[in-house]
């Protein structure tokens, strides 16, 4: 090793394309990271607007109070692509933390310990409960669990033929499948924290 970061091409069993190559993947992960990120607060937005545009035709048209089952359907199903997106980030950042990292660290050699440090700090960030469940689980909860309920609970006495029951059934269904994957995004972090400090 000439210099901290740099790899010496002549030390034995290293290959200065290995670390061109996992470098470069690491580029593509974090770049895909970006990409889903950025979609991510798509889905948020489109279901804020349409949330915000049905419950105003609600309001200014109080007899098309059964357009609400609209948003039991919609907004789930936009929470289902969010979750989608979120476990997505978290698997690339363990790659990222489990595979990639190790391996520059070892080419990197002494002075490298700090590389690529960001996912291993993030993912203790996520395993505080406080931090894990207020700014990031509650909000997405609102926006797309606590909005459908609030329209399954206003038109659930308004609900007058087949295919009403029908929207407002699956609706309640999906939203109570979106609960369940949430909780299971916001809760796995910190219960693999203490299971590991169990171990410990």
């Amino acid at each position: 090793m000439n210099t901290v970061g740099t790899p010496d091409p002549t030390a034995p069993g290293v290959d200065p394309k290995v670390l061109d190559v996992a470098l470069a993947e690491f580029k593509a992960l974090r770049d895909e990271i970006g990409s889903r990120a950025t979609s991510s607060h798509t889905l948020i937005n489109i279901n804020v607007v349409v949330s915000g545009v049905v419950a105003g035709l609600v309001v200014n048209n109080p007899g098309r109070v059964a357009l609400l089952l609209l948003l039991p359907i919609l907004s789930p199903v936009l929470g289902l692509l969010w979750l989608d997106h979120a476990h997505n980030i978290r698997n690339l950042g363990d790659y990222i933390n489990a595979m990639l990292r190790p391996l520059i660290v070892r080419i990197l050699g002494a002075g490298g310990d700090e590389a690529l440090a960001w996912e291993a700090h993030v993912d203790r960030y996520e395993r505080r409960a406080l931090l894990r469940f207020v700014p990031l689980g509650v909000p997405v909860l609102v926006l797309f669990a606590g909005v459908p309920l609030a329209s399954l609970a206003r038109t659930v006495n308004h609900v007058t033929s087949a295919w009403h029951w029908l929207l407002w059934v699956s609706g309640a269904l999906l939203t109570l499948g979106f609960i369940a994957l949430w909780a299971r995004l916001i809760l796995q972090p910190i219960v693999t924290a203490r299971r590991e400090a169990r171990a410990s």
